[in-house]
């Protein structure tokens, strides 16, 4: 998950990569790491994602292909449950700041 999260993963595909049943890898999984998988994952592709928008020179739909999304309509749902501020106005923050 850690080398590839654009990879379309799910949590099936996850507990077979570590040779366990779903239910224990999920269990498993959240003891060790503290949150679920898929929150987990959400949470790997959102900052890999901010990585790409904090360069002013990247598009919102590179950031959406780095963080595996299909869509640029559902990555900027998704990131902006995550940051509170759609992706756009994210790196135009971002952008201002450093010319500040």
């Amino acid at each position: 998950m850690h080398d590839d999260p654009a990879r379309s993963w799910t949590v099936d595909a996850l507990a077979g990569e570590a040779l366990l049943s779903r239910t224990a890898f999920a269990e498993q999984f959240n003891r060790f790491v503290g949150e679920p998988p898929i929150e987990h994952l959400t949470r790997l592709r959102m900052h890999r994602a901010r990585q790409v928008l904090l360069d002013a020179d990247r598009t919102v739909g590179e950031a959406t292909a780095a963080a595996g999304y299909q869509s640029v309509s559902s990555f900027s749902k998704a990131f902006k449950r995550w940051s509170d501020m759609p992706p756009g106005a994210f790196q135009k923050s971002n952008a201002e700041d450093r010319r500040s």
